[in-house]
């Protein structure tokens, strides 16, 4: 390879490296996902946000069979392009306070499996962005008063999305 042949060549990779520390692959994951690339283990298409969520209503008392609640979900998704409905999962972190020696711990509970498919639990459209259901009460075997991180995840078999943390408090432990 002549001197100006390899120049050129070094150039080539200048410019490419330029090109790439420039901006190219720094749009959000789903714009990058609903313009057809892989995203993490989430396959083109599949990648969503949680852009708003809500359980209501407030302070709902664990223990009471009689409650139910209004869950509210918004998705920012690739809609007909997704290969499926998305579900959300919805979990809730609290604390709890342990055996005496052991201090206090995290819980991590599963409160609800929420589709966007037109018709679970009473979702109204499918793959419009929009989960607006009512369910039994989800905060069943709680303690009362307890301060709850509801996590909101969008996902698609493997694929985990952007999910939304809402704190809540549960209600005074129904009879």
């Amino acid at each position: 390879m002549s001197r100006s042949q390899v120049a050129a060549r070094a150039l080539r990779i200048v410019v490419a490296g330029a090109a790439l520390s420039s901006g190219c692959g720094d749009d959000p994951p789903l714009e990058r996902s609903c313009g057809g690339e892989t995203v993490g283990n989430c396959r083109a298409y599949e990648y969503a946000v949680v852009t708003e969520a809500s359980v209501t209503p407030d302070g709902i008392s664990p223990g009471d069979p009689a409650v139910r609640a209004q869950v509210h979900v918004v998705l920012d998704t690739c809609g007909e392009q997704a290969p499926m409905p998305h579900r959300i999962l919805v979990r809730g972190l609290a604390s709890r306070v342990g055996l005496p020696d052991a201090g206090p711990s995290t819980m991590v509970f599963t409160l609800a499996d929420l589709r966007d498919d037109g018709s679970t639990d009473g979702d109204a459209v499918a793959k419009d962005g929009i989960v607006d259901v009512t369910l039994d009460n989800p905060f069943f075997d709680l303690p009362a008063s307890t301060d709850v991180l509801l996590r909101f995840e969008p996902r698609i078999d493997l694929c985990s999305g952007e999910a939304l943390e809402v704190p809540y408090r549960t209600g005074p432990r129904a009879p």
